[in-house]
C-alpha cells in the first residue's frame, strides 16, 4: 500500500468516524437525551440538545422530533 493510499484510507476513516459523531449526537438530542461528555475538570452529563448546538452550531427545532418520532 502506498503512502497516498494510505492517506486515503486515513481519510475515509476519520470521515465515517465524524459522520457516525455527527448522527450519534443529533439521535440522542432528538430523543431528548443526555451524554456524558468530559473537559480538563474531570466527566458531565449534559442535554444531547445542548451539546450537539455547541459542537456543530446547529439548533434542532421541535419540528424535527416529531418527524423522528414517527419513522
Amino acid at each position: 500500500m502506498s503512502a497516498e493510499e494510505r492517506m486515503n484510507m486515513q481519510q475515509k476513516l476519520q470521515d465515517g468516524l465524524e459522520m457516525v459523531q455527527y448522527r450519534l449526537l443529533r439521535d440522542k438530542a432528538l430523543k431528548n437525551q443526555d451524554v456524558v461528555r468530559c473537559n480538563e475538570k474531570g466527566m458531565y452529563e449534559q442535554p444531547a440538545r445542548d451539546a450537539f448546538a455547541e459542537v456543530y452550531h446547529e439548533e434542532l427545532g421541535d419540528t424535527k422530533v416529531k418527524e423522528f418520532a414517527n419513522q
